[in-house]
């Protein structure tokens, strides 16, 4: 099959240029004469063409000199060249095609040789155009990524600051002290926390980690802590977490919210009894280290995740808080990191550093931070990494 494309032909030679437009005209070519090589990159310059036939031998520029010319300007070097000579010029064609040209056909020109030779460098153009185009693109479609990846970026770092702007001011001071540590992650989990006093005898707090990662994610984990911090569950006595993560269950089923659900620690500390009732619906334990000895307990319960069984029963559990007594509240991200050899940590090898914590002699969240990165080489997470300290005097 016959390519078609725009030539340009530059001969001296009246009775050659005749002759070749009437040999690429059987060919259907769109075919532009010029009579010299000054001529021939004026028109160049001005139009478009596919493929250029060039006469090597020619008065004012040889076909050499404009080869050279057009392979040096940026707009005209992509065309293919195809040069004309006759048998004697071969050492001229051998400096041609070290320059750039294509091909070369020796005079006089066979008419099936020069369909040959002219289809050849018009399809490798062709496929040529083809690859630059899908190179083009490419290039434009990961320009339109990065574009679309800083935009997401700069949403994801806007909702990490929001969220952030919704967490509880620590206590610095009285009969219950909270610290903690809340970094998101560059795709922005849906970890969160809250407490508060809920009467002059109770301390409610939480921690709760929404499925998957982004805003949507985050959205959830705020309408839970809004949910909560507000009181807006009706009907529901705060100071009972098996009414609260009920209500939870029913107002946030995960068919009504995009198939997200979450994990979460709940519990009330009572001060005349000096016990803490809570429920980790699928949510990591709660790890409790008193002033007595190293030894580490873990606060846990059974059941789902909040939003998976509309039918779920959530029963509490309920447990001593002796003075002096702290208790960690995470999020798997605090853990869940690699260390460079590959190797992840799990909530058994956390709960084997926090008796670290008091043998130092300094507890605090910030401490606490410091150990996991240090432990584990880590100054990146890939996911929220959520840390709630209460010390119970």
């Amino acid at each position: 099959m016959m390519h078609s494309g725009r030539l340009l032909v530059a001969e001296d030679m009246e009775e050659n240029r005749l002759l070749l437009s009437r040999q690429l005209a059987k060919l259907k070519l769109d075919v532009t004469l010029t009579s010299d090589g000054i001529e021939c990159l004026k028109v160049a310059r001005e139009k478009p063409f596919d493929l250029i036939l060039l006469d090597l031998m020619m008065p004012g520029m040889t076909g050499h000199e404009v080869l050279k010319e057009l392979k040096a300007d940026p707009a005209l070097k992509h065309i293919p060249v195809l040069m004309i000579s006759a048998m004697d010029e071969i050492d001229l064609v051998v400096k041609c095609i070290e320059a750039g040209a294509e091909d070369y056909l020796t005079k006089p020109l066979e008419p099936v040789l020069l369909g040959t030779c002219v289809n050849a460098c018009l399809e490798k153009k062709f496929l040529r155009d083809q690859q630059i185009a899908l190179l083009e693109e490419a290039e434009r479609q990961k320009e339109i990524a990065e574009s679309e990846r800083m935009k997401l970026a700069g949403e994801l770092a806007e909702a990490a600051r929001y969220v952030r702007s919704m967490l509880p001011l620590p206590i610095a001071k009285g009969e219950i002290r909270t610290q903690w540590q809340f970094f998101p992650s560059v795709h922005l989990g849906g970890d969160s926390f809250g407490y508060r006093w809920l009467d002059q005898d109770h301390f409610a707090f939480y921690v709760l980690d929404v499925c998957g990662h982004g805003i949507k994610a985050a959205l959830l984990s705020i309408s839970v802590s809004n949910a909560i911090g507000s009181g807006n569950l009706l009907n529901v006595d705060f100071r009972k977490p098996s009414e609260v993560m009920t209500a939870l269950n029913n107002a946030f089923a995960m068919e009504k919210h995009a198939l997200q659900f979450f994990s979460m620690w709940y519990g009330v500390y009572s001060k005349i009894e000096r016990t803490v009732t809570y429920i980790s619906a699928g949510h990591p334990a709660a790890l409790m280290l008193n002033s007595h000895g190293s030894e580490v307990h873990r606060l846990t319960t059974s059941g789902p995740c909040v939003g998976v069984m509309p039918t779920a029963k959530f029963t509490a559990a309920t447990h001593e808080i002796k003075p002096e007594t702290t208790l960690y509240l995470l999020t798997d991200g605090v853990y869940e990191i690699e260390n460079q050899a590959g190797v992840m940590m799990c909530l058994d090898d956390f709960t084997q550093i926090v008796p670290r914590f008091r043998e130092t002699g300094i507890e605090d969240s910030e401490f606490v931070l410091r150990t996991i990165q240090e432990h584990w080489n880590s100054k990146e997470f890939e996911d929220d990494f959520c840390l709630l300290q209460l010390t119970f005097d």
